[in-house]
């Protein structure tokens, strides 16, 4: 992408992140952020974004880490939500088979005492199959989402012959009319404490072309991406009833 604007502003060295940190504090409808790293802290900070009704967008290439207990509580259950689904036919279904069954039980019993054992047995062997095969029937479903719209793509990944690459881009949006590019990695320590670069545009032409190369990276099929569902199924447990 090449685009051009005359309307910078340029911060270097330690703390070079300041304003920006100031300006996505003070997102009014939305986010957007390619970054490689990020700290668990930050992406607590995204997340009261969502709450606040932001629309927040996340390109990264490395596994988001989780907190530390000290600085930030944030888990991946917080990044990514499972949601559960339930069959009401197969509920019913799997209420009845388990009701008809136990009380077929009876019929083994009559027969233990008939003293026909054999036949007690073998009844008593094939209800316990039915009540296995109604007791395990599967009325849950699971599926999983994201607040922020997300993008994993893991940086150990690459594949020159495929096009498979590193995203190591450091691009921020916010509302669509402020965009920052530089060096700054979304980390506590690249904003605070790392001599680092920054470039704010205000130029409404390259904001809006930015934007859209995000989008074009956001809807790439063709970049190897974490799978939210397989991360989700590493996440939570998905009981079959």
């Amino acid at each position: 992408m090449i685009t051009h604007s005359t309307r910078n502003d340029i911060y270097i060295g330690r703390g070079a992140g300041k304003k920006l940190k100031e300006d996505l504090e003070n997102a009014s409808k939305s986010v957007k952020i390619v970054s490689p790293y990020l700290t668990p802290s930050y992406v607590e900070d995204l997340l009261k974004l969502v709450h606040r009704g932001v629309n927040v967008t996340l390109i990264t290439s490395n596994d988001v880490e989780q907190g530390d207990g000290n600085y930030s509580s944030f888990r991946h259950t917080d990044l990514i939500k499972q949601k559960r689904s339930i069959n009401t036919k197969e509920k019913e279904l799997r209420k009845k088979g388990i009701k008809y069954s136990l009380l077929s039980f009876i019929i083994p019993l009559f027969l233990f005492y008939a003293k026909q054992y054999l036949y007690a047995f073998f009844g008593a062997m094939v209800l316990g199959f039915i009540f296995y095969y109604f007791y395990n029937r599967k009325i849950y479903s699971y599926s999983y989402y994201s607040p922020i719209r997300l993008k994993v793509v893991p940086d150990e990944y690459h594949d020159r012959e495929k096009g498979k690459f590193l995203i190591h881009s450091k691009i921020y949006l916010i509302d669509e009319k402020i965009a920052y590019l530089g060096s700054i990695n979304y980390t506590h320590k690249a904003f605070r404490y790392n001599y680092e670069t920054a470039i704010k545009v205000t130029s409404s032409r390259a904001v809006n072309d930015i934007s859209n190369e995000v989008e074009r990276l956001f809807e790439d099929k063709e970049l190897y991406e974490k799978d939210i569902d397989e991360w989700g199924r590493e996440l939570y447990p998905e009981p079959r009833h």
